[in-house]
C-alpha cells in the first residue's frame, strides 16, 4: 500500500536547497546492491539519540518492522534475492561511545563509520544515530553519503518534528531512514535505471510523485504534521510509490 506523508528532508544526495558539499558525485552501484547475497543494516547510536523501536499503533508492529517492509518491498518477485538482516529493536543495535559534536559536517560522519568494524558477509548499511545537527543546515533530519553505504540521523531534530504522543516523531524518523536508504540504493536514477521516466532532474535523485517517500518536496513543518497525521490513520506501511519499487524489482 502507498503511504501518503511528508517528511522535512534536506538530504546529502541532493535533497533541498545548497545542502553542502557532497562526498562523491559517483551514483551508487546497482550491480553490487542487487548482486549481493546478502544486506545487512547496522545501526548505531550515541546515548540520548536512540531509535524509536517500540511498538507502533500499525498492528502492533515495531517501527523498524516499518523499515523492514519497505526495503522487502523493493526486493519483491526478484529471484534470486539477497537475505536481508535487519534490526528491529534497541537490543540489536549497536551503542556507541558519545562523541558529544553539537554540529556535524560529513567528514565527521565519515570519520565516525571508520570508528566501528562490521564482519558481516555481504553488503553492509551502516546508519548512525546521533545529537546535535548537521552543519550547514539545522533543518536536516538526516543524509546519505554519496558513493557509500553509510547514512546518519539527527536525533535532536527528529524529536523537534513533533509530539511523541501522537506518534509524530516515530514516523518522521521511519520515513527519514527509508528515504536515506533509498538513496543508497540508487534511486532515483542514482545508479539504478528507471524503467519508466519519474525522476524530478531539476531536484536530483528525486522521484516526481508527491505521494512517494523519494519525492523532493517532502520538506515543510506544517505539512510534515498532516501528512504523517494521514499516514497514522491510514495505517499505510509502504511508503515507495508503484515506479520506484518497478526500478528495484526489475532491475
Amino acid at each position: 500500500m502507498k503511504m501518503f506523508l511528508l517528511t522535512l528532508l534536506l538530504l546529502i544526495s541532493a535533497c533541498g536547497k545548497d545542502p553542502g558539499k557532497k562526498s562523491s558525485t559517483q551514483a551508487q552501484n546497482p550491480n553490487t546492491i542487487f548482486g549481493a547475497n546478502q544486506i545487512t543494516v547496522k545501526v548505531y547510536y550515541e546515548e540520548g539519540a536512540e531509535p524509536y523501536t517500540q511498538d507502533s499503533d500499525l498492528a502492533l508492529l515495531k517501527y523498524w518492522s516499518i523499515y523492514q517492509a519497505n526495503i522487502e518491498a523493493l526486493f519483491k518477485n526478484r529471484s534470486p534475492k539477497p537475505t536481508l538482516v535487519i534490526p528491529t529493536s534497541l537490543s540489536q543495535m549497536t551503542k556507541i561511545k558519545t562523541v558529544g559534536k553539537a554540529k556535524w559536517s560529513i567528514d565527521d560522519v565519515l570519520s565516525l563509520s571508520k570508528t566501528v568494524e562490521t564482519s558481516e558477509s555481504g553488503l553492509v548499511f551502516k546508519i548512525f544515530f546521533v545529537k546535535g545537527e548537521y552543519t550547514e543546515n539545522s533543518n536536516v533530519l538526516g543524509f546519505h553519503i554519496s558513493n557509500t553505504y553509510t547514512m546518519a540521523i539527527f536525533k535532536d531534530v527528529i524529536a523537534r518534528s513533533g509530539s511523541e504522543a501522537e506518534r509524530i516523531p516515530q514516523y518522521v524518523e521511519q520515513a527519514t531512514i527509508i528515504h536515506e536508504t533509498g538513496h543508497a540504493l540508487g534511486l532515483v536514477n542514482n545508479g539504478l535505471p528507471m524503467k519508466a521516466a519519474h525522476q524530478d532532474s531539476e531536484h536530483g535523485a528525486h522521484c516526481n510523485e508527491p505521494t512517494c517517500v523519494m519525492y523532493w518536496q517532502n520538506e515543510g513543518t506544517s505539512g510534515l504534521r498532516n501528512f504523517v497525521k494521514n499516514l497514522i490513520q491510514t495505517r499505510s506501511i509502504v511508503m515507495f510509490d508503484s515506479q520506484c519499487l518497478n526500478d528495484a524489482q526489475n532491475y
